[in-house]
């Protein structure tokens, strides 16, 4: 029962009260859709209306409200946010992944990393993106434009390559691989990895 849940009618994270005295008021069955309706509203409308208004105005000084109309949701979205597809393929990823600090293009790992992200669906190369950038999507201009470059570096495996996982430095862009031998060590390794990290670091 939604009593169970001991709910008030006041967001947790922000002490806002969704009505007057709301701290003091329980969330019942029978006010449970208006509970989710006034949370609704407290996060997409009138918790965030100021930060809102803000980034209007600072688009609107930025290129031009004339200019902004012109734009579908979806275009707007896109030159903001960039492309929800993740594109790359052999070509791009051999210019613009770049190897770095015990890797070289001609390394066995780095040849087998660039194999593996040519094999990932678009779920698992979006958790890539977002392993490494801390963002599920590039940019509009796909991995060039990228700032710093994504780049890929050896990691230091003390206990030995077995016992390490990859991990990332997601300020700079950056993997950090164990010299894996095999292409589908290297695999399943990234892949639980990334699993792993899910809801660590999120800035879509």
């Amino acid at each position: 029962a939604v009593e169970d849940l001991c709910l008030v009618f006041q967001d947790a994270a922000s002490g806002v009260e969704l009505v007057p005295g709301g701290k003091e008021v329980d969330v019942t069955s029978e006010r449970a859709g208006e509970y989710a309706g006034r949370m609704m509203d407290l996060l997409m409308r009138a918790g965030v209306a100021r930060q809102v208004a803000a980034c209007r105005a600072g688009l609107c000084d930025l290129a031009g409200t004339h200019a902004l109309r012109a734009l579908a949701p979806a275009e707007l979205q896109g030159a903001l946010c960039g492309d929800r597809t993740v594109h790359w393929d052999e070509a791009s990823l051999l210019q613009h992944l770049v190897p770095q600090q015990g890797f070289t293009r001609s390394s066995p790992t780095y040849k087998h990393l660039v194999s593996a992200l040519l094999k990932m669906g678009q779920e698992e190369r979006r958790a890539l993106v977002q392993f490494t950038t801390g963002c599920p999507h590039l940019p509009p201009a796909g991995l060039a434009a990228l700032q710093p470059n994504l780049s890929v570096s050896l990691k230091h495996c003390p206990g030995g390559v077995d016992t390490e996982l990859p991990s990332a430095s997601t300020c700079f862009h950056v993997l950090k691989l164990p010299p894996y031998a095999r292409e589908d060590t290297l695999a399943e390794r990234l892949a639980y990895a990334i699993a792993n990290s899910k809801n660590l670091i999120d800035m879509s």
